[in-house]
């Protein structure tokens, strides 16, 4: 039997962590930018704002382990039912309206650019979250295998140490780093060759890759209840710049296994960055309207992730390539992706809660 954590207890009855919503705000902007590429070759894009997926991955840690502390805090033994109809449904019905108003654009209009074969066993496969003809949805791909396994994952993690736990982890991204092409050469194999080419689809989709962010992120929420200590931000940022230096000496090092190394160094780095993210967000005094604006994006972060992957799916199929263009016009192509993905995230919430609403069974008197 697995043994529980010690502190179980506290982190369930751990109120709201204001900073998980800050910073998960902070990494919805972020994704946005990178899908604009926005200022792309600085350095703060490629250390920081391009690893906002793999801080939402140790968020998602983080937050599905204070949410399993608090059910088990209430006295209920075993909340894989509500986890799981709570999360898929959640995720699913959102990315559903997303994947079908996708399907009838590239019916009604035309196919997005590439060359893929698109057609009746692809538009049945993207509803189980397999689509790599829409851009970047790989993530839906990785978030649904990572919430049908959390439930195995967190009962392996308190059946094993603490640290071997994360040696394991940290080793099998390492691992999904450097065999990359092997990966992306079985992806092919099995799955075919219908992919955006080269086939990195299969490595992003590949769930060891981000083992490391899942399983640091339940530990973080053990440790600190996910309100990071002083303490802890100070190694985290001087780790975070470490690594930094570090993934840009393998970068430069001149050979064809640079680029490899770097990708390795930044996934492990991904951990203490996040970490030092979470707790420069909890100890910088940022004004009242600022955090309520993070507290309001990260809240709506589903939302605003699956409404601007729509637009920014839109205007590729359009032909349009503002991403490509001036700073100017990548800032101006950023918020109109959030503007537009906010109000569309919005709405589609109004729509489905008057469904539901509807749909409800009326009382009988």
């Amino acid at each position: 039997m697995p043994r529980h954590s010690s502190n179980e207890q506290n982190i369930g009855t751990r109120g709201h962590v204001p900073e998980l919503d800050w910073l998960k705000g902070f990494a919805i902007l972020a994704v946005i930018c990178i899908h604009a590429k926005l200022y792309s070759e600085s350095v703060f894009f490629l250390q920081v704002i391009n690893r906002a997926v793999h801080v939402f991955l140790v968020l998602f840690g983080i937050s599905s382990e204070l949410w399993w502390a608090r059910e088990r805090a209430r006295g209920i033994s075993s909340p894989e039912r509500a986890w799981y109809s709570g999360r898929l449904a959640r995720i699913l019905l959102g990315y559903w309206a997303m994947t079908a108003i996708w399907w009838l654009v590239v019916a009604l209009w035309q196919p997005p650019p590439g060359n893929l074969r698109l057609g009746a066993v692809q538009a049945l496969l993207s509803f189980f979250g397999y689509a790599p003809w829409i851009g970047t949805s790989w993530f839906v791909a990785i978030i649904l295998q990572y919430i049908l396994v959390f439930p195995f994952l967190r009962r392996a993690t308190l059946a094993v140490h603490p640290a071997l736990c994360l040696v394991i982890s940290a080793a099998a991204t390492f691992a999904s780093c450097w065999f990359l092409l092997e990966i992306v050469t079985a992806g092919t194999a099995l799955l075919g060759d219908n992919v955006p080419w080269p086939g990195w689809y299969y490595q992003w989709i590949f769930a060891p890759r981000v083992l490391w962010d899942v399983v640091a992120g339940i530990f973080v929420a053990r440790a600190w209840q996910g309100r990071v200590s002083a303490r802890a931000t100070v190694i985290a940022v001087v780790l975070t710049v470490l690594g930094g230096a570090l993934g840009v000496f393998a970068r430069e090092s001149h050979d064809r296994l640079g680029p490899v190394r770097e990708m390795a160094v930044a996934h492990l780095v991904d951990v203490p960055l996040s970490i030092a993210l979470l707790g420069l967000f909890r100890f910088t005094p940022l004004p009242e309207f600022a955090r309520a604006f993070l507290a309001w994006c990260g809240r709506w972060s589903w939302g605003i992730y699956l409404s601007h992957l729509l637009l920014h799916e839109l205007v590729q199929i359009a032909g349009l390539t503002p991403f490509a263009q001036s700073q100017g016009v990548r800032a101006a192509y950023a918020l109109a992706l959030f503007v537009g993905g906010a109000l569309l995230a919005v709405l589609a919430a109004r729509i489905e809660a008057q469904l539901r609403q509807r749909l409800r069974p009326r009382a009988t008197s």
